[in-house]
């Protein structure tokens, strides 16, 4: 996962204009009615042009995973448009009369998209382990009794659970090891940041098979190259003999793999942290 500043998107004022009047509609309408229309809101012009644009401040990866999503993906709303999954709810917004109606108010809201992966997006049973991963309605709070029950709540203080790829901060919380597995920056199984971590794990998928195949593989090659590069630089400080035209090649090759744009950049950086002693791999990583 890596920072997305949102702040680069440009949001046409006619955009604006067009969605406020769909929410004004929206709010007209009672509960039922109201999900059917988001349920059958097909104007694929406009989900394509903000496809478009969303891929553009991501290099086209997914805001959760960092795996190219090429011309597919889907546009993810972070708070669940039309309803909350129940195992996310405090009881109190399970109670019929007072039930949680979802965060339709934020339905055409470009800072509630994020673009993603299919298989980080819907909800699937994973055969290695029958777990079931994907982010689907799924938005947990850290505290649920905090949830904003209705639209003219602040939504904005909620303590959600889920690592936000939009923000700074929570991205720093993830790390990767050796293999491109996701890990916890804190191992305290009991910590905040664990459990967030976890749930981002289990929520996006970021252990689905060929994501995981594909960063592993990626990885391995980055602490090899790393491996290379700080044992040819020795031998070039102890005027030694060696093999320039490697270096050179090895050096580019890795500086790409840790540009914003590259699959799993962030992953790959975490690998070669490690070896942030050498000036070579410093200078690669810009530190």
């Amino acid at each position: 996962m890596r920072y997305i500043s949102l702040d680069q998107i440009y949001v046409p004022e006619e955009w604006e204009d067009h969605t406020q009047e769909l929410i004004n509609l929206l709010r007209s309408m009672a509960h039922m009615q109201r999900s059917r229309a988001l349920r059958d809101d097909t104007d694929y012009q406009v989900w394509t042009l903000l496809s478009r644009v969303l891929k553009g401040i991501s290099h086209g990866k997914c805001f959760y995973t960092e795996a190219y999503v090429g011309n597919g993906g889907e546009i993810d709303h972070f708070r669940p448009k039309s309803r909350v999954q129940k195992c996310d709810l405090h009881q109190r917004d399970l109670d019929p009369n007072n039930r949680h109606l979802g965060y339709w108010s934020l339905a055409y809201l470009i800072s509630n998209f994020r673009l993603c992966r299919e298989l980080a997006n819907k909800r699937r049973k994973d055969p290695r382990d029958g777990r079931t991963y994907g982010k689907g309605t799924r938005f947990p709070l850290i505290d649920p009794s905090q949830r904003a029950a209705s639209d003219t709540d602040d939504w904005k203080t909620e303590p959600h659970l889920l690592l936000d790829p939009t923000n700074a901060d929570d991205v720093k919380l993830l790390r990767f090891d050796d293999g491109g597995n996701p890990i916890s920056i804190n191992p305290d199984k009991t910590s905040l940041e664990y459990r967030r971590v976890q749930a981002s794990i289990e929520c996006y998928h970021l252990n689905e098979k060929e994501i995981s195949d594909r960063r592993g593989s990626l990885c391995t090659t980055a602490k090899k190259m790393a491996i290379r590069i700080v044992d040819l630089e020795r031998k070039k400080n102890n005027g030694e003999q060696y093999p320039r035209r490697e270096m050179i090649e090895k050096k580019a090759e890795l500086h790409e793999m840790v540009q914003p744009y590259a699959e799993f950049s962030s992953a790959v950086r975490c690998v070669l942290l490690q070896f942030r002693t050498s000036p070579s791999i410093k200078r690669i990583l810009g530190i």
